[in-house]
């Protein structure tokens, strides 16, 4: 089984509102709720992190005063999923570039008012959108047969025997592979340094890829749980 980014399409206007201060919070609910939105208040960055990697959120306001939020963060969002509509709040005209550079949508005074949510999509659950949202992208491929990975500009790269398996495991989960589970599947034995062995694997396995087909490889972690494959892929058995 596959996971493919084109078949989570969002069938409604959801948005989530995560910020540090209730004033912000309860004029971006009224504002939201004005334009038609189903709305999710967020306590945290890791809820919000499980509603982006679901795939069904519209759009989202983060506060770039919440240390989490940061460009890094917003562009981790962007690769998860590239037609959320991401707006951030913050009045430092220094980073409005590089937030803007890491992909967010609008950034702007955390009161001012938005009218822009024409220009936040929403996707309709049919076949001729889905055919529109990856024209021109045949997504990630893994060969069973000779143990190759081919990129989305076609280069064909060779894989050891354990990044196959690290990259099947991913590639046949839609959620979160636990750093637990992979580390039992691919090292295979119990070990205090099973996370960092990991860790390594995917960052030397990142560079590969990229080293051979100028293309990044989209493996996402939560930092603490696990990772996973934030592209389209799929799997091979001949």
């Amino acid at each position: 089984m596959a996971n493919n980014s084109s078949s989570n399409l969002i069938t409604k206007k959801q948005a989530a509102i995560f910020v540090d201060r209730k004033s912000i919070e309860s004029h971006w609910i009224n504002v939201l709720t004005a334009h038609g939105y189903d709305i999710d208040v967020l306590l945290s960055n890791k809820k919000l992190f499980e509603d982006v990697l679901e795939g069904y959120l519209n759009l989202i306001v983060v506060d770039s005063e919440l240390l989490s939020e940061d460009p890094a963060m917003i562009e981790r969002y962007k690769s998860i999923c590239p037609q959320l509509f991401i707006i951030v709040l913050g009045s430092d005209s220094h980073q409005k570039d590089k937030y803007k550079e890491a992909g967010c949508s609008r950034y702007m005074e955390p009161l001012a008012l938005f009218d822009g949510f024409d220009h936040a999509v929403t996707f309709e659950k049919d076949s001729s959108e889905i055919i529109s949202l990856t024209p021109l992208f045949d997504g990630w491929r893994l060969s069973k047969t000779n143990y190759n990975l081919y990129t989305p500009n076609k280069t064909k790269i060779k894989l050891t025997v354990r990044e196959f398996k690290l990259l099947e495991l991913l590639f046949q989960s839609t959620l979160m592979v636990s750093k637990h589970e992979i580390q039992h599947i691919i090292i295979g034995h119990n070990c205090d340094t099973g996370d960092q062995r990991i860790a390594v694997m995917i960052t030397r396995l990142r560079k590969k890829v990229l080293q051979q087909s100028s293309c990044q490889l989209p493996i996402k972690s939560d930092y603490t749980n696990g990772y996973v494959f934030a592209g389209p892929c799929s799997i091979e058995s001949r």
